[in-house]
């Protein structure tokens, strides 16, 4: 049965967010909470509901009898199983869709109705959040390491869209939000990789911007050290930066 997997994960699995920034990673989890369940295929619009066997009009023998009870079994057995793939997937989802959908009468219905209200809307909230990685800011009185946060953190969010900023673009759009007061450091970061015959990459200009100038600004002005840029670099710590 669904039902045991359903109690393990809903306390987990998030709600697909209404707009639907986390769609990938939302699908993904509702297919292979219901393919460990070997459940799939009522996902699939081309799977047909059994048919249900006519009632006898004669007596029948011992072998109608069981391939009609088998039949039976087999119809109930497909509804229990499309019930609970349709309640979790409706327990997963906030009102607002589960209202749109409220009428598909499948499991596999309702996941065509869900994949094909996400898709463009997937679409245009990449758009907007490349637009908003592309156009974030950080003035001169900005607290650096907060920027870098939140710069780290919309990357993740296209990455979750399947939108993914390689490191060369990430680079050129991290150094085209520092205030003008970091061009010199950053000057001298591509200085010295261009000297190697290397790209820049995002780890060197976090460092020369964070570790190295912002830090050097910040006990200047008696504030303590900042922590580690290994935070950036390391994914199962960038939460810390939130």
């Amino acid at each position: 049965m669904l039902s045991t997997s359903i109690a393990a994960s809903q306390t987990t699995l998030p709600k697909l967010a209404s707009d639907g920034s986390n769609w990938i990673v939302w699908k993904t989890h509702i297919q292979i909470l219901i393919g460990v369940k070997k459940l799939a295929h009522l996902l699939d619009d081309k799977v047909t509901h059994p048919t249900k066997l006519e009632l006898f009009t004669g007596t029948p023998n011992a072998t109608d009898t069981a391939a009609y009870e088998t039949t039976i079994e087999k119809f109930q057995e497909f509804d229990q199983s499309d019930v609970e793939v349709k309640h979790f997937i409706m327990s997963t989802i906030l009102d607002t869709l589960l209202i749109k959908t409220i009428n598909c009468a499948t499991a596999s219905s309702l996941w065509k109705a869900i994949c094909t209200e996400h898709k463009m809307k997937t679409k245009w909230f990449a758009v907007e959040m490349l637009c908003n990685l592309q156009n974030q800011c950080c003035s001169e009185t900005d607290d650096i390491q907060q920027h870098f946060g939140r710069m780290v953190k919309l990357q993740e969010e296209l990455a979750a869209t399947r939108k993914v900023i390689d490191d060369i673009d990430f680079t050129s759009i991290i150094t085209n939000s520092l205030p003008p007061s970091y061009d010199h450091v950053v000057s001298s970061a591509y200085s010295a990789a261009i000297t190697v015959d290397k790209e820049i990459n995002t780890d060197q200009i976090i460092t020369v911007a964070w570790q190295e100038e912002f830090s050097c600004r910040q006990i200047s002005s008696g504030n303590s050290h900042p922590t580690s840029t290994a935070l950036f670099t390391n994914p199962q710590k960038q939460s810390s930066l939130k």
